[in-house]
């Protein structure tokens, strides 16, 4: 997923700066938003918790990359970590927002269908993958669904698109409409599939284990790809029974 007031060439794009300008931005910011305190300290709690996380998140601000150059969805790290012992070649996954996640389901040798909003989004997913060596048009399906301002409706049958190639192994929601998109993808589910819900701590998502009641929820909080602060996704798998 990609912030849509933002091109597809800015954020597809890290813009590198010195690491003495990086830190020095950073301490300023502290300085002029003491509410920042707070996020540094969920920071720390979250590399005690998972060390490895740690170097990550530390790597990550020394080299920033977008979730797009890193070829890694853009979730919480211990969430990527679950997925990679989950996923297995030939798996089905549909993802409402693409980007690093696009790059990451075809290296792990899965069919994919994206359903995006932005046309100049997919050419830049696409360029990527091309770059890669990876050959889209045989793993992957676009759809664009174009999508309205922030405070627009949801177009007719966006939600629905999960009813079209599933059943589903995995489905990630991380775009726009995500209650209705996880209502729509509950039942598009294999016995034992996930639904990956990203930014699961929005309180516009406060609803999601009503709707996804009867599913496991696993919760991933902590530190994550190219994310400067803490951030949580949720992980529900359904019963193999």
């Amino acid at each position: 997923m990609r912030d849509p007031g933002i091109t597809a060439a800015v954020a597809s794009k890290t813009v590198h700066q010195s690491l003495p300008r990086r830190f020095g931005g950073a301490l300023l910011s502290l300085l002029r938003n003491p509410r920042e305190w707070k996020q540094w300290v969920k920071i720390i709690i979250a590399m005690v918790r998972r060390p490895h996380d740690a170097t990550r998140w530390i790597r990550d601000r020394l080299r920033p990359q977008t979730a797009m150059e890193s070829g890694l969805p853009w979730l919480s790290w211990a969430s990527v970590d679950y997925l990679n012992s989950y996923l297995k070649p030939g798996m089905n996954v549909l993802e409402f927002g693409g980007g690093g996640s696009t790059i990451f389901f075809v290296k792990c040798g899965c069919r994919v269908t994206t359903i995006e909003g932005y046309e100049d989004w997919i050419k830049a997913i696409d360029e990527k993958l091309q770059e890669l060596d990876l050959e889209s048009a045989n793993c992957v399906e676009f759809r664009q669904i174009t999508l309205p301002d922030d405070d627009g409706e949801m177009p007719a049958g966006y939600a629905q698109q999960v009813h079209d190639g599933g059943p589903w192994d995995l489905v990630l929601v991380d775009a726009r409409f995500r209650l209705e998109c996880i209502a729509e993808a509950r039942s598009e589910l294999k016995p034992g599939a996930l639904l990956i819900l990203d930014n699961a701590y929005f309180r516009e998502l406060d609803d999601a284990p009503q709707v996804m009641d009867g599913f496991d929820r696993i919760i991933h909080a902590g530190l994550g790809v190219a994310r400067p602060w803490v951030t949580q996704t949720d992980v529900y798998r359904r019963a193999t029974g």
